[in-house]
């Protein structure tokens, strides 16, 4: 019996592992499209960004940068896209603070650029 509990054990670490390592990538890329966007390279930015959702879809951070890189290229539609995923998961996470932050900026978007709110929260 207690050899069960050891594989059971074992094989619970290695998934963790498996998400610590994925949150490491996550980090890591993020980090790395923070450097390249404050560095005016936003075209690596988008890039690296995008790598760090690969590891972890709903990093409100990742959303909430990425988005800003696409404001600055004038991808609205996209900064827009990638704002409300910020504004959901800075919810989900109860980061009350920035989930208003995000919704500023996506008014602010609507405002400035005459966009139609139904046409991206449906």
């Amino acid at each position: 019996m207690q050899k069960v509990y050891a594989v059971i054990l074992l094989a619970g670490l290695g998934l963790f592992s498996d998400v610590d390592a994925q949150e490491k990538q996550a980090l890591e890329h993020f980090e790395r499209g923070a450097l390249f966007h404050l560095n005016g390279s936003n075209e690596k930015a988008i890039k690296e960004f995008k790598k760090s959702l690969l590891y972890n879809k709903k990093n409100p951070n990742t959303h909430f940068y990425l988005a800003l890189v696409y404001e600055v290229k004038s991808k609205i539609g996209k900064a827009i896209t990638h704002m409300l995923k910020a504004e959901k998961y800075f919810e989900a996470e109860g980061r009350t603070y920035w989930q208003e932050r995000s919704r500023k900026r996506i008014d602010e978007y609507y405002f400035i650029y005459g966009l139609n709110k139904e046409d991206f929260e449906k």
